[in-house]
């Protein structure tokens, strides 16, 4: 057998149809990376060329690491073009212990998050889209597509309230070039910052961020997420979570040097304050 019907061999027999996507008649499927090692492996082929054309990544063959196992993978799977075009990891938080988090290993969690929040949260990391769909045409599909994934995986589980997890941000180019998000932090700090130290970042990674105001924000949020996307180097991500609820939070930014010494930004979204079209569109009524 090739590798690629080994790949789907795996996909088809060790992974879970989930459903078929709103758009675009993709397939999204749940896997172990236990019960599926190849499916596993291929999707930390494409993490690692997704990130390293935007920035960041491993700098390995793979990016695959020691909290994989404890996660469901998600991926969006083209049945046309027979290839995966994107993938998310999820999980529900644990109460205790927490050493299968990746946000615990950057950020301290207080008595108040873990004993009313946790119990009831998932995690979710790693997000991506394959290169060839990383452009204007295709993009706003794929990242639907992967939202559709999370809402099917948050419906089989309707016990969680709350999203949780990190914002990566770039601060250099594939090419190494250094890349201004000065105003991208300074919109997070205006619109999303809480005051809540649900989250805060652990010392040893922390950063300190300018906010001072650049005067280019126009106070209106949907607007100036716009303006951010298209000047001023703001992950498409940041764009979609801010958009899913007018409550998203964030507990400050940590730097991560062994992914490409990206800046990654704690959030928390509540399940309850998603805009009712939304919850619609992926399943969450």
């Amino acid at each position: 057998m090739t590798r690629a019907n080994d790949l789907e061999y795996e996909l088809f027999n060790k992974a879970q149809f989930l459903k078929e996507t709103n758009k675009s008649s993709n397939h999204i499927y749940r896997f172990s990376a236990y019960d599926a090692p190849l499916l596993m492996q291929e999707v930390g082929r494409l993490r690692e060329l997704a990130f390293n054309k935007v920035g960041g990544g491993t700098g390995k063959e793979f990016d695959i690491d020691e909290y994989d196992h404890h996660f469901d993978q998600l991926i969006i799977w083209s049945p046309k073009e027979k290839i995966i075009i994107g993938g998310y990891r999820v999980q529900k938080m644990r109460i205790l212990p927490f050493e299968w988090s990746p946000l615990h290993h950057f950020f301290k969690f207080s008595e108040d998050f873990i004993t009313n929040y946790a119990p009831q949260a998932v995690e979710l990391g790693r997000s991506f889209i394959v290169p060839e769909y990383q452009n204007a045409r295709k993009g706003p599909f794929a990242l639907d597509n992967l939202f559709d994934a999370i809402g099917v995986w948050i419906s089989k589980n309707p016990s969680l309230k709350y999203l949780v997890g990190k914002i990566t941000l770039y601060p250099q180019d594939s090419q190494g070039n250094p890349k201004d998000l000065s105003v991208v932090y300074e919109a997070i700090n205006q619109y999303f910052d809480s005051k809540e130290l649900l989250i805060k970042p652990r010392s040893v990674y922390k950063l300190e961020k300018d906010v001072s105001s650049s005067g280019l924000l126009c106070g209106e949020l949907k607007k100036d997420l716009n303006l951010l996307i298209r000047k001023y180097n703001a992950p498409p991500l940041l764009s979609v979570y801010a958009g899913l609820s007018p409550s998203m939070r964030t507990f400050g930014t940590v730097n991560h040097s062994e992914f490409g010494n990206t800046e990654e930004t704690a959030m928390m979204i509540y399940l309850s304050d998603i805009y009712t079209d939304i919850k619609r569109r992926y399943n969450l009524l």
